[in-house]
């Protein structure tokens, strides 16, 4: 009887060059502590912005208006994850306001998107008011609420389709009163980590592998039954 010799191509194997292969790791789309923000007008020595771009920072306001406050713009207000520099209120002096981002994003479905930030309601101490707004990535959104306490928030998207020219923006849903709001620091936003073109080689030459094993088994199959 002749014996044959099989190979073995499994799952297991597969994963392991998956995972040998690597996908491109998730980057740094957008970054912004407001630093950078040219003083406007307005009744705060910061100054309010209305519609149009924040001169000088990666944001335009979408509704109502905001002032941009901290040492670098002269006003008395201190950023506490930027004492050095600036940070944005969500609400200026005409009520609560709105900002998003000016360069857009082309978001991958299933991709992960993290948007990274620190914010404080201004001119409150710890429970004595507090504030609400949504964080929102293209056609996804989520409500965020906090008081004088400064927090570190993690928002995560998961866009459930491919979607083009997204941006990043945060509205004020209920403003702490009619000059006081959040007040965001550190914006940053990661994500979209995608395989790299090595990444699709691998991936086929796996795929390859295993059509050609399962061949030459079947092929060693048929021969030994031919010689029994």
């Amino acid at each position: 009887m002749m014996k044959t010799r099989r190979l073995a191509f499994g799952a297991a194997p597969l994963a392991a060059l998956l995972l040998s292969a690597g996908t491109a790791s998730a980057g740094v789309l957008l970054s912004e502590d407001f630093s950078g923000a040219i003083p406007g007008g307005g009744s705060s020595a910061g100054g309010a912005y209305s519609a149009g771009p924040v001169p000088g920072t990666q944001f335009e306001v979408t509704e109502d208006n905001v002032d941009v406050v901290g040492v670098l713009n002269g006003s008395n207000f201190t950023c506490t994850a930027n004492p050095g520099g600036n940070c944005l209120d969500l609400v200026g002096n005409e009520g609560g306001g709105a900002i998003a981002s000016t360069p857009t994003f082309n978001l991958t479905a299933g991709d992960t998107y993290t948007v990274d930030f620190g914010a404080v309601l201004q001119g409150y101490g710890p429970g004595m008011g507090f504030t609400s707004f949504d964080v929102a990535l293209g056609d996804q959104s989520q409500l965020e609420t906090l008081d004088g306490t400064f927090q570190n928030f993690v928002v995560t998207f998961v866009p459930l389709a491919d979607e083009s020219g997204a941006q990043l923006s945060f509205t004020t849903v209920v403003p702490g009163d009619s000059v006081h709001g959040a007040v965001l620091d550190d914006i940053v936003l990661s994500g979209g980590g995608v395989p790299e073109p090595a990444s699709w080689a691998m991936l086929l030459l796996g795929v390859g592998l295993i059509g050609g094993g399962l061949r030459m088994g079947r092929r060693g199959a048929s021969a030994s039954l031919t010689a029994a």
